[in-house]
């Protein structure tokens, strides 16, 4: 509180994010709740929470996705619906997502999103993009923007990470693509 404002709001997640859809914040990230198993070892459960509000301070969750799903993301495209990027996951099964892919899906607006719950296949199988990351890896979208000119003038610009493990490590790198969701085509940069 600055002054009887108040300038920020406190909201307990993990890899946020923000944009702004039809004058509105559209903030996010992942709630992670952890719990211990039968024989004391940690449990961690995952979910991405999205809110939306005019102000910081009358931001309200309005969206969970699916329980395990990180990095949805989403864009206000030209066409003015709504474009969410989901990482749909299913370790060892490369079709349904593998251990994370990118799926892309469009929505009519906010309210469209808001009503569809987590469990809705809308977001879980939302088709995955042409790009694939190879089998070992995965990775998802951390930023998505429209492409105002040039060549590919419409198009969604996906700043992204890859992630694979080595040595008991996890290696992330960072990566771009431009995705045109009127045909599904993709330039790998």
């Amino acid at each position: 509180v600055h002054d009887g404002v108040t300038v920020a709001k406190e909201i307990d997640l993990e890899d946020p994010f923000a944009s702004n859809i039809d004058g509105e914040i559209v903030f996010g990230g992942v709630a992670v709740n952890k719990s211990f198993d039968n024989e004391g070892r940690i449990v961690s459960r995952w979910e991405t929470v999205l809110y939306r509000g005019k102000t910081i301070p009358e931001l309200r969750p309005f969206f969970t996705g699916p329980e395990g799903m990180k990095d949805i993301r989403l864009i206000k495209r030209p066409n003015g619906k709504i474009g969410v990027y989901t990482r749909p996951r299913s370790p060892g099964n490369e079709a349904l997502g593998g251990d994370g892919q990118i799926g892309y899906r469009e929505f009519e607006s906010l309210d469209a999103l808001e009503e569809s719950p987590a469990s809705d296949l809308e977001i879980q199988n939302a088709p995955l993009l042409s790009f694939r990351f190879p089998e070992g890896e995965w990775g998802g979208v951390n930023h998505v923007q429209v492409v105002k000119d040039g060549r590919y003038k419409d198009w969604n610009l996906l700043l992204i990470h890859r992630a694979y493990k080595a040595n008991n490590a996890r290696h992330y790198s960072a990566g771009a693509l431009l995705h045109n969701p009127e045909t599904s085509r993709i330039v790998d940069l």
